[in-house]
């Protein structure tokens, strides 16, 4: 891995107005639908083609189904490589935050809508350092016939934090996939994590290699 996404994480609480659902729903301002509609404005941020994603979940909301929902909360990440999509892709999410569309039908009392950054990693971009790393480990791959190509990666990692200090490359673990997933299903089209027992040997054979000739 030669470069890595960064991520914002952040939260969006709405706060409604509640009310009885059946005998005064037009007094009502109701948080869950405000946040549902706050939920679907963020993740259309997402632009593939520009490497910019956002993701929500957990959601939460209301108590009852017998009452307008008052309050409620998401946590979502938005991530990007380039520094600039990152900064406007996370300016257009907080700008999400204000006055809401969803209002109490009575007198139009308005949900209001606050959008919270909990953490930042910052993108880890395509640099010098990293480049003369790979040059290292392209020629340690040759010299055991072994393949090697650095790609960016959407996940995050120590990288992010110090490619600016020291040079940096990283993902030189064993070949896998699926990370994060646990699901299972007999179709085969749900995979759990997995790891290639195979890889183990050549991918440590080739780390050696490399590090013998830094």
């Amino acid at each position: 891995v030669s470069n890595r996404k960064g991520r914002a994480h952040f939260r969006i609480e709405v706060e409604g107005r509640g009310a009885h659902a059946g005998s005064a729903f037009r007094n009502g301002a109701s948080a869950v639908w405000q946040l549902a509609r706050v939920i679907d404005r963020a993740m259309g941020l997402t632009d593939l083609e520009k490497g910019v994603t956002v993701n929500v979940g957990p959601v939460s909301g209301g108590l009852v189904v017998n009452r307008v929902a008052h309050s409620a909360m998401a946590e979502g990440e938005m991530r990007a490589f380039d520094m600039e999509q990152y900064r406007r892709t996370l300016d257009q999410l907080l700008a999400l935050g204000g006055t809401g569309d969803v209002v109490a039908a009575s007198d139009r009392f308005p949900c209001r809508v606050t959008v919270s950054v909990i953490q930042e990693i910052p993108p880890w971009p395509a640099n010098p350092g990293t480049e003369r790393l790979v040059a290292v480990w392209k020629e340690a791959a040759a010299c055991c016939g072994l393949g090697f190509n650095a790609v960016p990666r959407g996940g995050l990692s120590d990288g992010n934090w110090i490619w600016e200090r020291f040079p940096t490359l990283d993902g030189l673990g064993p070949q896998g996939g699926n990370a994060h997933v646990s699901e299972r299903s007999a179709d085969g089209l749900k995979t759990p994590e997995f790891v290639n027992l195979a890889s183990l040997v050549p991918k440590a054979l080739l780390n050696c290699l490399a590090i013998q000739r830094l």
